[in-house]
């Protein structure tokens, strides 16, 4: 008889526990090291192996994602308008073993920064800056003509 669930796939879960306290210590060391973090709230699972932040904005994310250098993450939309953010930042030094993941929203008419993660996750937003920036050097020129 075969087994109704396979769960070869969790095999990559760790069998130890952190040490929560340690990984609090190193979570708040990393968060006052990164510039205009900006992070609203810090939640670290019960076995301490996976840290949650809640940055303020896209740019604070961006400065993260900066800091990070190899991350993943995506977009999504929200049920009223703009987007959800999700960054998952590679492995670091100063949590050995324990997941960081990043979140942010923004709103349906925010500006957005022009930042690495914006250009990532937002594969249209190059084209409309570039648009952006021809229209504002031709009303520049309209401006001096006049």
């Amino acid at each position: 008889m075969s087994a109704l669930v396979d769960v070869s796939v969790l095999q990559w879960l760790p069998t130890e526990l952190a040490d929560v306290a340690a990984v609090r210590h190193a979570v708040a060391s990393l968060v006052a090291r990164v510039p205009g973090g900006s992070v609203t709230d810090v939640d670290v699972s019960p076995d301490g192996r996976v840290v949650s932040l809640q940055v303020a904005s896209v740019a604070a994310l961006s400065a993260w994602f900066d800091l990070a250098g190899r991350a993943s993450g995506g977009t999504a939309s929200r049920e009223l308008g703009g987007l959800s953010w999700f960054v998952r930042l590679a492995p670091l030094v100063e949590l050995p073993g324990v997941r960081v993941e990043l979140t942010t929203v923004s709103g349906e008419f925010e500006v957005l920064p022009r930042t690495a993660l914006v250009r990532a996750m937002c594969p249209w937003m190059p084209r409309l800056w570039a648009i952006q920036d021809r229209e504002a050097a031709a009303a520049a020129r309209v401006g001096v003509a006049a």
